[in-house]
């Protein structure tokens, strides 16, 4: 039986004056390969048990963009079950200022064995980048997993 896991997450858009979305593009060898093709995404990550979801979301985004989530209003958008079914995806959005200088400074790292079972380790970061996307062109940029969450978002933002 498969345990369920639960990731939070922020899908941030600023109006500048066409609608962008800040996605994340992962690190470490195992996505280098694809770098850059439809391997983007939003911040997320695994909320700790008892944690609060948004407040998982704005850690998340902490921890993967290098800078605090903007302190605006977020609400909560939609969750979704990863093609794997092993996971739970709750997004949150918020609208930032397109005054506001949000860009990507570092993400945490992880140890991983690379190449796979060589029994040799190193650390790697998180998330290479982040960048501002116009949504048209996010949806050709996003993960597989994330490309209906971000279709149902183009579909409902009023612009």
């Amino acid at each position: 039986m498969t345990t369920m896991r639960y990731s939070y997450g922020i899908l941030l858009f600023r109006k500048t004056p066409e609608i962008e979305v800040l996605l994340t593009l992962p690190g470490s060898p195992v996505w280098w390969p694809r770098k850059d093709d439809s391997i983007w995404g939003i911040p997320k990550g695994l909320g700790d048990p008892g944690e609060d979801s948004l407040e998982a979301a704005k850690r998340e985004f902490a921890e993967e963009i290098g800078m605090p989530a903007p302190q605006i209003d977020y609400t909560l958008f939609t969750s979704y079950v990863v093609p794997k079914g092993n996971k739970t995806v709750t997004v949150f959005t918020g609208e930032a200022d397109p005054e506001d200088s949000i860009s990507f400074k570092g993400s945490n790292s992880f140890e991983l064995e690379w190449p796979e079972g060589s029994g040799e380790t190193q650390w790697y970061a998180e998330i290479d980048d982040a960048q501002w996307f116009p949504l048209d062109y996010a949806l050709t940029k996003v993960i597989k997993s994330q490309k209906g969450m971000l279709t149902d978002f183009a579909s409902s933002i009023k612009y």
